[in-house]
């Protein structure tokens, strides 16, 4: 009975969070500075972790306070720290170019956007966990993730698209599901703080190497 009566507000506390993640995502295609971006992208992992408090609280699943509590020490502490680290290394401040230019992107972004609600209208029904807005902007920033890897040249930003897909993929499985299991929490996250280490090493010798990390450029030298 206490969930039930808890329920339609924290589905509207979720949606509000959900809001701020979804603008963080949009703002960084908006960005040429790599410090903005990696801020944004702090942003973006806060209002995270602050969903899995938030639905915990409200329905009582207290694996997701474990949860919370990986992703302010991962992704809003030691991964941008790391992020921080490498832009300072390889002193890459700014994405100079872009493939899509920033109206164009907001533009797609956009679509996106409304394709994600048609998708989430058709395919869950109107009784799904939350509410389908929450289920709309999760499988939006999926795919805004997804278009800021594919349409920016540096490998750094690149990463940054994956990482916002990563905590897209934790926001829906934390409405949805109310979490997924702890240690299989546990050890995604540790999966993308290694993968996050093994990209850094790359681009840092690709740095040394080329003087650049333009993914462009890598293609023509390859040819």
């Amino acid at each position: 009975m206490e969930t039930n009566i808890l329920f339609p507000s924290i589905a509207h506390i979720v949606n509000i969070l959900a809001g701020i993640m979804l603008v963080s995502s949009l703002l960084v295609l908006t960005q040429k500075g790599m410090h903005a971006c990696i801020n944004l992208f702090i942003i973006h992992s806060f209002f995270l972790s602050l969903v899995m408090a938030v639905v915990a609280f409200g329905m009582h699943e207290p694996h997701l306070y474990i949860g919370f509590l990986l992703t302010l020490m991962l992704k809003v502490g030691l991964i941008p720290g790391m992020l921080f680290w490498l832009i300072k290394e390889i002193k890459v401040n700014r994405e100079v170019q872009f493939y899509i230019n920033t109206s164009s992107s907001l533009l797609i972004a956009g679509a996106l956007t409304v394709f994600s609600f048609y998708i989430t209208h058709r395919v869950f029904p109107t009784g799904a966990p939350f509410s389908q807005a929450a289920l709309t902007m999760a499988l939006a920033m999926m795919l805004i993730g997804f278009f800021i890897m594919i349409s920016r040249t540096k490998a750094l930003t690149q990463m940054l698209g994956f990482l916002f897909m990563e905590n897209s993929l934790f926001f829906l499985a934390s409405i949805t599901t109310f979490g997924i299991p702890f240690f299989i929490e546990v050890s995604i996250s540790f999966d993308v703080l290694v993968a996050l280490l093994i990209m850094g090493i790359f681009l840092f010798k690709i740095n040394q190497t080329f003087h650049h990390i333009n993914v462009s450029q890598l293609q023509e030298n390859k040819e």
